[in-house]
């Protein structure tokens, strides 16, 4: 059973009068609510860092938290298409980077199952409207990931590869970083 959980950067001042400040986490686990107002979809934001992490809450890692793994986000894009455009309605999954379900088997497309013959709402949409809790359950993470190409005429005939990614990294399974014991080459 694992949950999701958020941690935002926070500027916290120190010493208002100096204004020397530092960054904290402001912690937040997924709850029962609508997408809008929880954490069932996310944004990436700069100027709101965040940290995406799934968490079993069950096993304690070395040093006493938890172990999860942490969503590291690459470069991404928002969708540039009004909310009323019918492709942006077909594919709803575009307007959040991350959607977070329980497992379902039958919930396999993040439009839903007939996409082109959609009216829209469709998928993940739709399943994350029902409300259904995404704490101390088996949880489906949907990153969308989207980039916008201008192209320019180096693109021409051939496009050189654009590249887009993310990361599942491990978080509180080790005491330090296990690289560390690897041997030493002769």
């Amino acid at each position: 059973m694992t949950h999701f959980a958020g941690a935002r950067a926070v500027r916290i001042l120190a010493l208002a009068w100096l204004a020397v400040g530092f960054w904290a986490a402001a912690p937040a686990t997924a709850q029962f609510r609508h997408p809008l107002d929880g954490l069932t979809a996310q944004e990436q934001m700069m100027e709101k860092p965040e940290v995406w992490r799934v968490i079993n809450p069950n096993v304690i890692g070395p040093l006493g938290y938890p172990v999860s793994y942490e969503i590291k986000a690459g470069h991404n894009a928002v969708s540039l298409l009004t909310e009323d455009d019918f492709p942006r309605r077909r594919a709803g999954f575009v307007d959040h980077h991350l959607w977070v379900t329980p497992q379902r088997d039958n919930e396999r497309f993040a439009a839903g199952d007939f996409p082109t013959q959609s009216k829209g709402g469709d998928g993940l949409p739709a399943w994350t409207k029902a409300n259904r809790p995404v704490e101390n359950t088996d949880i489906v993470l949907w990153y969308t990931m989207g980039f916008h190409h201008l192209p320019r005429s180096e693109d021409w005939p051939v496009m050189p590869t654009a590249r887009h990614d993310f990361e599942l990294r491990p978080f509180d399974f080790f005491p330090r970083n296990p690289a560390l014991d690897l041997p030493k080459t002769p």
